[in-house]
Order: C-alpha cells, then structure tokens, then sequence
C-alpha cells in the first residue's frame, strides 16, 4: 500500500519540530515493520543530522524495525513536560478576565466561531479543575467581581461551585450581553471619574486643590456627597460585595471592613439560636491534612475578599475553621481550639494561635448558641449580702472558653 506520508522530511535539527510526532506520524502512514525498515532512511533529509544518525547504524538495528525505532528513542527521547501545580492554576484563574468591549461579540476557536463568554468559560474550565475548586465556590465572588457589568447581570444568581457558574455562563445569549455591554462601559468610566475625584479629596491640599474639586464637580454629579475624610474603596464602589452581583443604581462609597463603635448583642433567642447553628455550617471544617490546609487557606482569602481585611465578626460573617480543631461550642479554648484547659492557661504559643478573627467567630458561636441567663448573684459578704451581674460578661471572652454545646 502507498504511503500517504507528506510531511517534511526529518532532520533533528528543527527545534520547532517535536521528533516524536514524525515517529509517530510515520507509523500512522506505514502500517507493516517490514516497509517501515524499507521506507525509513526515505523519510530523512539527505546529509541532515537524522541522515548521519541512521547511516551509523548497525546493520542489524537497520533490518529490525523494533531495534530502529528503540535506537531514535535514545537519540532523540521524549521532552520532559513541566507539570503545573495547584497553586499556578489559581494564579491563571485569578488572572484570567474579560473586558466590556468583548461582550457580544465572537472568536474563532478551531475552525469555529463562538461567543466570547462561552469561549472564557471553556478557557477557565479547565483551570477551575486543576486548581481543586471546580466543585467548590472558592474564589469565585473573586473572579465575579471582575466580569463585565453585562455578565455578572445575566448570570445573577446564588451558583454553589463553578461548575453551575460556568453552565449558567454557556446558557447566556450573546445578543443579551450587546445592550449590557454598552451600559457597562458607562458604568466603567463612571467609576474611574468617581475613584479619580476621591483621590483627589484625600489628597494633601495643595494651591489648585479647591480648582480641581470644581471641575471634578461639575464633570459628574455623584448620588450623595462625599466625605472628605473618605478613603478610597478598595472594592468597585459601584457595587456591594456579594459575588459581585450588586445594585447599579444604589450606590454608595464605603470600605469593604466594618469599623467603629460594635453594638452590644442583643440577647439570643430560639430563632436567633437556629439561624447562627445554620450559619456554622456554611464554610466546611476541613481535616488537618495537606489539601485541608490549602482548602482552608483558600477560604481565608475568600473571607478578606468579600467582609475586608479588618471586618467585624458577628453572627452574619462565618469564619472558616483551622483544620484539626474543635467544633465551635464545644468548650473549647477560643485561642488554640481545642478542649482540656483554659484560654488563660493555653499551652499554645502566641504565635501558633488561632487567627484572632476566628478567635472572635468562637466567642460569637459560643456566646450566640447558649440558652441566655439574664443575671448571676455572687456572695459579697460574709452576712449574706449579694450583687447581680451580667451573664455575657466580657470574663468569658477572657476566659477563652465557652460553655460548651448547647444545642
């Protein structure tokens, strides 16, 4: 049978040439050993470094098909292929984005056209699985947030992993995204204007300060005025911090952390009781083991995405717990969590402590599952005489241990 074989001949030299694909294009074209051993050297280019490789065979590997192929293995052996880690899938997940101009439109992948969104959702796909967080929403509020104003619209909604994003993002129509798109522009520029006139407010005063806040004022009017004392937002201004599915129309800018004065909790009811139980078992409590503590590193960074780097913990923030500790309300000690012995007398060091964030969560779980106790009464003489003070004292913070389960 003749040989359909019409790539170029072989030379060993080409770096742009993989020898391993013309081996194996070569068997695909000559399918017997015996024309294999007859048809070879033809497919060398003459006086090329292939051809004075073959020409020093031995007579015997040149008449076995096994020993010549075995023979270019060894001179010309497989590449070896640099595996990606986790960590470098993350880095390209994080990194991979769309702009607003791209919304609607198509590109060529292969021999076909496809919808942008669909073409980032296939490119992103497989980065999601080699990261370990295909079946998970680690990281995605994250890459939400930075999506177009058009796409983040059409795909609101609460997605549990990045599987059910990546469909929802597939089922999107491209002629839904071109109106969007036009908006999200806007939108863009808008917030630019907006992050340029708070720079400016927070900027050291100069001569021409009062000049330029003019011009800026008269630029673009803002929905509300702007405190002079603001700090640039580190998150879009013109969106809250669900997922990046916020409100365009009821701005405000504000920093991600909740700061100021906390206002005392108020006393715990049934309700309240089951709605923080249920709160706990958002964020899974992974076990100490090495993909445990990338999965829980994963979700402390998802935490300072979406609440800021010095948010308040309360009942509505969940903090995910360190691998290989105790359940909250356990009794256990808020500063290591773990049970046996009081916060005051934690063996821990410092320094292996919990992070002081999820030492709050504890005492938040611990303070907001237990039945309520309006007073205690103490001894305070020998003649009977007592005194009342409140059950949530801060001693139980101080103490570093709650009260155990109450549920």
């Amino acid at each position: 049978m003749a040989s359909q074989f019409t790539a170029e001949p072989f030379t060993g030299e080409d770096p742009e040439v993989n020898p391993q694909d013309f081996l194996r294009a070569f068997r695909r074209a000559v399918l017997a050993d015996a024309s294999r051993v007859a048809q070879f050297p033809d497919f060398l280019a003459a006086q090329s470094e292939a051809d004075t490789w073959y020409t020093g065979l031995a007579e015997d590997v040149k008449t076995s098909w096994e020993k010549t192929e075995t023979a270019f293995n060894t001179r010309w052996p497989k590449k070896l292929v640099v595996v990606k880690s986790r960590a470098k899938f993350e880095e390209e997940l994080l990194g991979t984005r769309m702009k607003e101009s791209e919304m609607g439109q198509t590109v060529l992948v292969g021999k076909r056209e496809v919808a942008t969104h669909v073409a980032w959702a296939d490119k992103v796909e497989p980065l999601a699985i080699g990261a370990g967080v295909y079946e998970l929403s680690i990281l995605l509020s994250t890459v939400i947030k930075h999506l177009p104003l058009a796409l983040r619209v059409a795909t609101a909604g609460e997605q549990s992993s990045w599987k059910d994003f990546l469909a929802a993002v597939r089922k999107v129509e491209a002629d839904t995204l071109v109106d969007g798109s036009a908006v999200g522009r806007k939108v863009d520029e808008l917030e630019k204007r907006l992050m340029a006139k708070i720079a400016g407010l927070s900027a050291p005063a100069s001569p021409t300060a009062s000049v330029r806040r003019a011009f800026a004022a008269a630029a673009i009017s803002t929905p509300s005025p702007v405190s002079v004392a603001a700090t640039p937002a580190s998150v879009n201004p013109l969106f809250t911090t669900g997922g990046g599915r916020g409100n365009l129309f009821n701005a405000q800018l504000s920093t991600p952390s909740r700061r100021g004065p906390r206002t005392p909790a108020a006393p715990s009811t049934p309700a309240s009781r089951a709605a923080l139980l249920q709160r706990t078992k958002e964020l899974p409590h992974h076990p100490a083991t090495e993909e445990g503590r990338r999965l829980h590193g994963l979700q402390q960074l998802a935490w300072v995405e979406k609440h800021g780097v010095n948010a308040w913990v309360d009942e509505t923030t969940p903090y995910p717990l360190r691998p290989g500790t105790m359940p909250v309300n356990s009794g256990e000690c808020f500063r290591c969590g773990m049970v046996g012995h009081q916060g005051s007398g934690c063996p821990v060091p410092q320094k292996d402590q919990l992070h002081l964030t999820e030492q709050k969560w504890r005492v938040v779980c611990s303070r907001g599952l237990r039945e309520p106790i309006d007073v205690r009464y103490v001894a305070i003489s020998d003649y009977g005489h007592t005194a009342q003070y409140s059950a949530d004292s801060e001693e139980d913070e101080d103490q570093g241990n709650g009260e155990g389960s109450s549920t």
